[in-house]
């Protein structure tokens, strides 16, 4: 647990602290504070999304940049779906059914979680992971296995997770609750399997916020520059 650095006052070479990012280091300067004091040495961050928050936090440290994947291919630009909530509901049947392929649906709360679940498991094989679900880890370990169509879930499931042939499905619905950092981390759970490098993201919402803008144009660019590498 990286909040209990604070019993490691300057004991490690090298401290090396991934997700710098996510919680519970972003936005908090007491923690990396903490991080810092714990080393007498180096400090290694990563992240894929570099936010103005942790550019502050690492002042003049040198920067180094991999935009590639490990598998050599781009991570999927998301298409915007423009539709009222009832018509996103059927858009993403809409793909499930045509495409055949599985699918992580992101919703901004565990209440939509809950409520989508019982709505899908009326068409498809359906499962759910929110933070504090108690069986949050089986639903998970069994998709992963390939079992179910459709696993609906919070910004739980943003990071760290690598699921073979899956698309993925971005419900924007609430204000504020993805910025730009999340709905990157999202759209980068589709194509991430070496087997399965292909898959496709759809962002669902009324009006394409800012975020949302902004996810698709540093996918964009960060492909661009891919591109020009390779």
């Amino acid at each position: 647990k990286r909040h209990q650095l604070y019993r490691y006052h300057e004991t490690f070479d090298l401290l090396v602290l991934d997700e710098v990012d996510a919680f519970p280091f972003k936005g908090d300067e007491t923690l990396w504070g903490i991080a810092q004091r714990a080393s007498r040495g180096r400090i290694l961050y990563s992240t894929a999304t570099l936010d103005p928050f942790t550019e502050k936090m690492v002042g003049k440290t040198k920067v180094l940049r991999l935009q590639e994947r490990p598998h050599h291919r781009p991570i999927p630009v998301p298409k915007i779906c423009i539709l009222p909530k009832t018509g996103q509901f059927l858009y993403t049947l809409y793909l499930l059914y045509k495409k055949k392929r599985r699918m992580i649906l992101f919703v901004p709360s565990r209440e939509l979680c809950r409520i989508l679940y019982r709505l899908f498991s009326l068409f498809v094989s359906c499962s759910l992971a929110y933070s504090d679900l108690p069986e949050r880890e089986a639903n998970i370990a069994s998709f992963r296995e390939g079992q179910g169509k459709l696993l609906v879930a919070t910004t739980v499931l943003e990071r760290g997770v690598t699921i073979r042939d899956i698309d993925v499905v971005i419900y924007d619905w609430l204000p504020g609750v993805f910025d730009k950092a999340s709905l990157i981390q999202m759209s980068g759970r589709a194509g991430r399997n070496f087997l399965s490098p292909e898959g496709e993201v759809v962002i669902c919402c009324s009006f394409p916020s800012k975020e949302v803008r902004s996810c698709i144009q540093e996918i964009k660019e960060a492909n661009a520059t891919l591109s020009v590498l390779s």
